[in-house]
C-alpha cells in the first residue's frame, strides 16, 4: 500500500531555512556524488564542503551541502559503516520526454535497474524512481520516498509532530521488502531554539 501526504515538514525554502534536509552517508564518494547530481539536475549547486581530520574512530570525513532543483541536501564521506539500500530513495518529476530521458540516462550511467525500468540504483547506492508527470504542477521535483513498518502509524505520527510547519512532500509506503532503513539515509531537523 502507498501512501501519499503532504506533511507538514519545510518551511517556506524560499526566504527561510529549509527545516528538514535528506541527508545521505556514503564511504568516500559525497562529493563525488554531489557534484554528479548537481550537474544532472537544473537549479542545483554546491553550498559547501568542508573536511573533517581524523574524526575518531573514522579516518578524514568530509562534509557536502548541496541543492537538487532548489531542494537543499546534506551527504558525508564517513566510511563503510552505514549503506544506502532501496528502503529509501527519491522520487523525481519529470515535465517532458526529453527530461525524462535525460535523467535517467544520467542515473543509469554505472548504475542499474531495479523493478521497474523507472525504479534506478544509482553508482553511488542511492536508489531514484523517476516519473513522467507531464505539465502538473509539482510543488517539489524531487521527493524522499521511504519503505516503513505501518506506513499508517508512520504518516500519523510524523504528521503531528510537525503539523504547524508547511509543506515538504514524502511519501511512504508500507515496507514488503527485506530492505530495512539505514542510517545512510536520514532527514536532519534544523530548528531556531
Amino acid at each position: 500500500m502507498l501512501i501519499y501526504k503532504k506533511l507538514n515538514l519545510l518551511k517556506g525554502r524560499y526566504n527561510v531555512m529549509q527545516m528538514i534536509v535528506p541527508h545521505l552517508w556514503f564511504d568516500k564518494e559525497a562529493k563525488e556524488a554531489a557534484l554528479y547530481y548537481t550537474n544532472l539536475f537544473d537549479n542545483s549547486r554546491i553550498l559547501y564542503t568542508h573536511k573533517i581530520e581524523n574524526p575518531e574512530p573514522y579516518d578524514d570525513a568530509e562534509v557536502v551541502v548541496f541543492e537538487l532543483a532548489g531542494i537543499r541536501f546534506g551527504a558525508i564521506s564517513a566510511g563503510p559503516y552505514f549503506k544506502l539500500n532501496p528502503a529509501s530513495s527519491l522520487v523525481v518529476y519529470c515535465e517532458t520526454d526529453e527530461e525524462y530521458d535525460r535523467i535517467l540516462a544520467g542515473l543509469l550511467n554505472g548504475g542499474s535497474i531495479g523493478d521497474s525500468e523507472d525504479v534506478i540504483t544509482d553508482r553511488f547506492g542511492l536508489t531514484w524512481r523517476v516519473e513522467l508527470v507531464g505539465n502538473h504542477e509539482m510543488r517539489e521535483k524531487i521527493i524522499p520516498w521511504l519503505l516503513v513498518s505501518n506506513a499508517h502509524l508512520a504518516l500519523e505520527y510524523y504528521s503531528s509532530i510537525f503539523e504547524n510547519i508547511p509543506d515538504l512532500n514524502l511519501i511512504l509506503q508500507e515496507n514488503t521488502t527485506e530492505y530495512e532503513l539505514t542510517e545512510a539515509f536520514s532527514l536532519i531537523i534544523n530548528c531556531k531554539d
